[in-house]
């Protein structure tokens, strides 16, 4: 294996907005635990099968668990993009073409991981919205949607990193 240039990559406009409002998300995911916290019922629903129906029932302080899972693969991700030179790429990467592969890859992660934290919002509020009013399931394409978002998102930069090799 060649070995790959290391290089400091400098954030755009784009790379900067898609950074704030994934910081603003992750903050936003806390707030929500914490403000509705107290109206809840002591158990709540946990989870929720393929179909959209609740199978499992805890106490609501496991909801705390969703912003901590997500604020982990939040700094996960953010520290992991700061070294693209370790990461799998589908081409080569040369000197001519790292800019270019390692930009699309950081952007690809940035998006990524604003998807997932927007999800662990959504799964917060649906969590929160069934508690509440005591119901049984929540619709059943959310989860087909979401796996679909993430693997067209994937699927585009995957693309597009084939796209743009240079030889």
């Amino acid at each position: 294996m060649n070995k790959r240039p290391i290089l400091k990559l400098k954030l755009n406009t784009i790379d900067i907005v898609i950074e704030a409002i994934s910081w603003f998300a992750v903050g936003l995911l806390w707030i929500l635990i914490i403000y509705f916290f107290n109206v809840l019922p002591h158990t709540i629903p946990i989870h929720f099968n393929a179909m959209g129906k609740v199978d499992g029932y805890g106490d609501k302080n496991e909801l705390f668990l969703l912003p901590i899972i997500g604020t982990v693969i939040f700094f996960g991700i953010t520290i992991l993009n700061k070294f693209p030179h370790i990461f799998n790429y589908l081409v080569e990467i040369t000197p001519e073409n790292a800019l270019t592969q390692y930009q699309s890859a950081t952007r690809m992660l940035r998006i990524l991981k604003f998807v997932v934290i927007l999800i662990f919002i959504t799964i917060t509020l649906l969590t929160i919205n069934v508690s509440v009013k005591n119901e049984k399931e929540i619709n059943p394409w959310f989860i087909p949607v979401l796996i679909g978002i993430l693997f067209t998102i994937t699927a585009f930069y995957i693309f597009k990193s084939i796209k743009k090799q240079t030889t």
